[in-house]
C-alpha cells in the first residue's frame, strides 16, 4: 500500500535540491564556482536533474508524486526527510551566520568552528537526497499504474519496430531503473567527496612587524588547490590586547602588520564576485583596521606607505614537515610573486573595480 507525500515533502524536497546545488553559504563566499562545482563538474550534472525533479513533483502529480511502499519509523523514507531539513536548516543558519559572528572578536576559532559543523550538517542533505531517491516508487508506479492509464500511454509511443505492450515496459523498466542507479551513486559519490576531502588548510606563521619585531599567525584557509576562497586569521600582538585578535573575510591575506600601534590587515579578492561583494575596489585591495575592540574597513588611501610589503604567506597550501613557517622559511623560498630575494608591495596600478 503506498503513502502519498505531502505538499511539505515536495517543497522540502525542492528546496533541498536548490540548496544543494547552489548552498546558501554561497551568499558570502568569494567564489560561487568552487561552491557549487566542487572543484569539478559535478554541479552541472545535478541541474538537469534538479529541474526534471522539479517539473516532475509540479506536472505530474499522478505519476511522479514523492511516495513509497513502506511505512513505519525505521525506513528510507523518514530518515531521508529528517536529513533534508537537517541540512536545508544547517545551510541557511550556516548563511546567516557568515553575516554577524565574523564581526565581534572572538569570532575567531568560534566562527571557525561552528562554521565547519555548520558545513557538514549541510552536507547531510545530500545524504537525504540519496535516501529520498531510494524510497521513491515514483519509477515502479509510472510502470505499475492501473493497466488502462499504463496501456493508454505506452501506446502513444511510436511503434516504429512494431514493440509490444510489454517488451515497451521493459525497456522503460530497465531506463528507470539505470537513471535512478546511476543518479544515487553520483549524489552519494560527491557527498562522500565533500566529507572525505573538504578543502581547509592550516598553518602557523612567523610575521615580521614594521617595528622589527616578530608575531605570530595562523591562518586557516577553505581552498581549492592555491585559489583561496576564504580566510581565517588568529594574530597574537601582547603588545596591543592579551586575547587573540581574529579576522575573517573573503579575501587572500597579504599584510598583517603595525604601524603606529594601529593593526592593519590588507588582503586581495580572487574573483570577480569577490570584487562585487567589496564594491569594485581600485586598486583591487581591501583593507582593514583594527579599532576599540573591531574591524573597520578603510580606503586603500589610508594605509601607511610603511607596510606596502607583503609579510603573509600566500602558497595556500601547507609546505610538508612545517608546523611553524619562520621568516627565513618564508624568505628563502620563492613566493609571494616574487623571487627570492626580492619584495612584493601593494601596487597602486593593480587591476580591479570591476
Amino acid at each position: 500500500m503506498e503513502r502519498n507525500a505531502n505538499m511539505f515533502l515536495k517543497y522540502l524536497y525542492v528546496i533541498s535540491l536548490l540548496v544543494m546545488i547552489y548552498p546558501a553559504s554561497c551568499l558570502n563566499s568569494s567564489d560561487p564556482l568552487f561552491l557549487v562545482m566542487g572543484g569539478g563538474l559535478t554541479g552541472i550534472l545535478l541541474v538537469p536533474f534538479a529541474i526534471f525533479r522539479t517539473i516532475q513533483i509540479i506536472k505530474y502529480p499522478k505519476f511522479f508524486e514523492l511516495d513509497t511502499n513502506k511505512k513505519g519509523i525505521l525506513t528510507y523514507r523518514i530518515f531521508g526527510i529528517f536529513f533534508l531539513v537537517l541540512g536545508v536548516l544547517a545551510s541557511l543558519i550556516q548563511s546567516l551566520s557568515a553575516q554577524n559572528i565574523n564581526q565581534n572578536e572572538k569570532s575567531g576559532d568560534t566562527f571557525f568552528w561552528i562554521f565547519l559543523l555548520l558545513y557538514f550538517l549541510s552536507m547531510l542533505g545530500w545524504l537525504g537526497i540519496v535516501l529520498v531517491e531510494i524510497s521513491l516508487s515514483a519509477r515502479n508506479k509510472f510502470i505499475h499504474s492501473d493497466e488502462a492509464k499504463e496501456t493508454a500511454y505506452l501506446e502513444k509511443i511510436p511503434q516504429k519496430n512494431e514493440l509490444t505492450v510489454l517488451e515497451r515496459k521493459k525497456i522503460l523498466k530497465a531506463i528507470f531503473s539505470l537513471g535512478n542507479f546511476l543518479l544515487i551513486a553520483m549524489i552519494g559519490g560527491y557527498f562522500y567527496f565533500f566529507i572525505a576531502i573538504y578543502p581547509f588548510t592550516k598553518w602557523t606563521e612567523q610575521v615580521e612587524l614594521n617595528d622589527g619585531s616578530v608575531t605570530i599567525v595562523e591562518q586557516r584557509i577553505r581552498n581549492w588547490g592555491t585559489a583561496s576562497v576564504e580566510t581565517w586569521l588568529t594574530i597574537y600582538l601582547p603588545t596591543i590586547t592579551k586575547q587573540p585578535i581574529y579576522w575573517h573575510e573573503d579575501l587572500l591575506p597579504l599584510i598583517a602588520n603595525l604601524h603606529k600601534e594601529n593593526l592593519y590587515v590588507i588582503g586581495s579578492p580572487l574573483s570577480a564576485l569577490a570584487e562585487k561583494k567589496y564594491d569594485c575596489p581600485r586598486p583591487a585591495y581591501v583593507a582593514f583596521l583594527w579599532k576599540k575592540g573591531s574591524w573597520s574597513r578603510i580606503p586603500f588611501e589610508q594605509i601607511p606607505a610603511e607596510i606596502y610589503l607583503y609579510n603573509l604567506y600566500l602558497g595556500g597550501i601547507k609546505p610538508n614537515g612545517k608546523e611553524l613557517m619562520t621568516v627565513n622559511f618564508k624568505n628563502s623560498i620563492p613566493m609571494n610573486e616574487r623571487p627570492i630575494g626580492q619584495e612584493v608591495q601593494l601596487d597602486h596600478n593593480k587591476g580591479g573595480g570591476c
